[in-house]
């Protein structure tokens, strides 16, 4: 539009000073659009503003909601390991109690059974000792029973004569 009016203007000098007050409207009218313009750039930018931050503020909620599951997942966590960490504490020392108790029984068994050996072969030496005398007396006894024949002979032999 511009355009056209400066050509108006050099083609029809008379109508020059028109050229100039229109450039002037063209400016103010240039002017307001750019005021409306900037107003509703403005407006824009504070509703992006404000619906990103509408939304930065949802987010930052959602991420304090979560972080807040997880410490109570952490603390539900570290509670069940406690319990665990107490249950195989429970378990190893009664673990090393029935082992201790199972060592204990085992070398009092062990006791009871050289006792038990120690007392069988003392029976033997005391069985052997008295076959040893049965046998010394059966020995003795037949030898009074020989001298005893060889008396009688003796005798008998010495009698007859």
């Amino acid at each position: 539009m511009d355009h056209i009016m400066l050509c108006c203007a050099q083609s029809h000098p008379h109508l020059a000073g028109l050229a100039a007050g229109s450039h002037a409207v063209s400016l103010l009218l240039l002017q307001a659009q750019l005021s409306q313009l900037q107003d509703a750039h403005s407006s824009e930018v504070t509703s992006v503003q404000e619906a990103s931050a509408r939304q930065l503020t949802a987010h930052v909620k959602s991420a304090d909601a979560i972080i807040r599951e997880l410490e109570s997942t952490a603390n539900n966590l570290q509670t069940q390991l406690a319990a665990e960490v107490e249950r195989a504490d429970a378990y190893s020392k009664e673990l090393k109690r029935v082992q201790v108790d199972k060592e204990r029984q085992s070398q009092l068994d062990a006791r009871k059974e050289r006792r038990a050996t120690g007392e069988i072969e003392g029976l033997r030496e005391r069985l052997r000792a008295m076959e040893n005398r049965d046998k010394e007396k059966e020995d003795e006894m037949k030898q009074l029973k020989r001298n005893l024949r060889q008396k009688e002979l003796s005798l008998l032999s010495s009698g007859a004569t």
